[in-house]
């Protein structure tokens, strides 16, 4: 088991990864295309400081939920005897996403698993994969799933007329079911993550299983027909098969992956036309990320050149001084964020999906402003969207004047946000680091233990960032070694900032927005000291320089008005 484990994680940047015994052509594209890879989760340890704290509530949340509950229904679907009363909200019994908290969860305790060692987390994802094969075998094709319609017609039936050339799709409702390839894609890439991070081969298995199912339903569909599915969101279906392909070499999943390529957005996009406003954000960003996706694993440049320029017009011309975006949920026309600012705004599973994407075109590119988006949506957005008491969560972060955070309840609720952070609170440690051959990047300070193995180098992390301004950074090899160490310099840092090497300080350093690069052979007990002084600016909304944030440093500052009003 341990073999498997290190053979499931070791390319832990995890656009994909299969055995380097097998010859796969996914990996030899991934490789030319990959110039850095963050060290992998299990390598990096958070020590401290607010991802740390944050990371912790979630943890302490995961083992408080009881995964029989979530599984309640999808054992009911397979007319097998549910072990426990089901959970209720978007969860629940009937037309829900019911399913799709299942498949975070053990994607959240796999990732949990990584970041911690923490044997509880690989335990209980182990059970879910052991229950998701029973489900699997009673239902006899592969199927996984406890989606109804609103006269309680089982979401398998509902799947089975797709073949028959029956459907009625359009915005979150496909053949009576919400958005039911979107709870599918939550199993699958609950399946793949245990496979990747805890080396469970019975994921794999039960994984490949429910593709077979997949393929079946989609064999007969036409070309227009399959276009017509896809006006209903599906989530991020194209990446998880697109990895499948990577995790077995098989190019059938390949094909099936294309199956869910949305010509109407991503060709569009491919073409450069910011065709965003009045779209939804979330049945968007994921289906960009899949294109992301296949693009390192075949090389098409359609789908690599459709993500990069989404992924820079949404933070260009579509996002706010927090690394949020959209109102309701929906995208507004480019630069007009005024009347954008107020309401519901910055959906949290939109963020998680943007910094997903953000860490990934990081490795292809290694250009610092993908690091500057991760900082910033990362603790503007995703931390705030935690209650720093309770680790409750938000499904929005809005950022207007006089707005409020509204908390979800743990057990009630389970809205895509709260299995969104399921995810996200276990990845803080995910792209703090990246290396390529005798270069190590460190994008973001945190206070964090490092061990890059491949240079037989440990790092060790202790800063006060981001509310103090220094970081000390203890490096330790297992002998001396040359390699160049690449400090990120953010475009904030202001007057002041400073490199020591040992006690020395650096004479000459890299412009803001840059890479301080030190090159020299290291030996144990050396030591890197910074100075990054956090300067107030105003950040001014692009079309209304009488709308601005006050960012202090990487932070957006706001103010406290007092106790909470009732929520809405």
């Amino acid at each position: 088991m341990k073999k498997a484990i290190l053979i499931a994680l070791a390319a832990a940047f995890v656009p994909g990864f299969a055995s380097a015994q097998i010859k796969n052509p996914a990996l030899d594209w991934e490789q030319r295309l990959v110039t850095a890879r963050p060290l992998p989760l299990q390598d990096v340890r958070l020590t401290g400081g607010p991802l740390k704290h944050a990371q912790d509530l979630e943890l302490e949340y995961l083992l408080a939920l009881e995964p029989d509950r979530m599984l309640a229904f999808l054992r009911r679907s397979a007319k097998l005897e549910p072990r426990a009363q089901g959970y209720g909200g978007w969860d629940g019994d009937g037309r829900q996403l019911t399913g799709h908290i299942a498949g975070h969860y053990l994607s959240g305790v796999s990732l949990a698993w990584a970041a911690t060692g923490d044997a509880r987390f690989r335990d209980r994802a182990n059970y879910i994969v052991t229950e998701l094969k029973l489900i699997q075998d009673a239902q006899g094709d592969g199927y996984l799933g406890a989606l109804m319609d609103r006269n309680r017609v089982e979401g398998k039936t509902l799947f089975q007329q797709l073949t028959q050339g029956i459907i009625r799709s359009g915005g979150f409702d496909l053949n009576g079911m919400w958005s039911p390839w979107y709870v599918e894609h939550k199993i699958f890439a609950g399946l793949r993550d245990a496979w990747r991070y805890t080396g469970n081969r019975t994921a794999l298995d039960v994984e490949i299983k429910f593709a077979g199912w997949a393929e079946a339903i989609l064999a007969p569909l036409s070309d227009e027909q399959l276009q017509r599915m896809l006006a209903t969101e599906f989530g991020g279906m194209n990446e998880v098969l697109a990895d499948l392909y990577a995790d077995t070499g098989d190019a059938r999943w390949l094909a099936l992956a294309a199956k869910f390529h949305h010509a109407r957005i991503v060709d569009q996009l491919a073409q450069k036309k910011d065709i965003l406003p009045g779209t939804h954000g979330n049945t968007n960003i994921p289906k960009l990320y899949g294109a992301l996706k296949i693009y390192l694993y075949t090389g098409h440049e359609l789908e690599g050149t459709a993500a990069k320029y989404f992924w820079d017009e949404v933070t260009q011309h579509h996002t706010f001084a927090t690394g949020g975006n959209t109102r309701n949920e929906y995208f507004g026309q480019p630069d007009q964020l005024s009347n954008m600012v107020d309401g519901r705004t910055a959906e949290t599973c939109n963020i998680y999906n943007m910094i997903k994407m953000a860490r990934t075109l990081f490795s292809t590119q290694t250009e610092i402003r993908y690091a500057d988006y991760h900082e910033r949506a990362l603790f503007n957005h995703i931390l705030a969207s935690q209650d720093p008491d309770d680790g409750r969560v938000c499904y929005m972060v809005p950022v207007g004047r006089g707005v409020q955070h509204e908390y979800q309840g743990k057990f009630q609720s389970f809205t895509c946000c709260v299995g969104s952070a399921m995810e996200s609170h276990s990845l803080h440690a995910d792209g703090l680091y990246y290396e390529s051959g005798d270069k190590l990047w460190v994008n973001l300070y945190a206070p964090s233990t490092a061990d890059w193995t491949s240079a037989g180098v440990k790092l060790a992390v202790t800063t006060d960032l981001p509310i103090g301004q220094t970081a000390t950074i203890k490096v330790t090899p297992q002998a001396s070694r040359k390699f160049t160490l690449a400090l990120r310099r953010p475009f904030w840092a202001g007057n002041g900032f400073s490199v020591k090497v040992n006690g020395t300080v650096m004479k000459t350093v890299a412009p803001a927005n840059s890479y301080v690069e030190i090159a020299r052979t290291w030996k144990a007990g050396d030591t890197v000291e910074l100075v990054i002084p956090k300067t107030l600016r105003k950040e001014a909304l692009p079309d209304n320089p009488n709308r601005f944030a006050v960012m202090w440093g990487p932070l957006v500052l706001a103010g406290d008005l007092g106790p909470p009003i009732a929520s809405r």
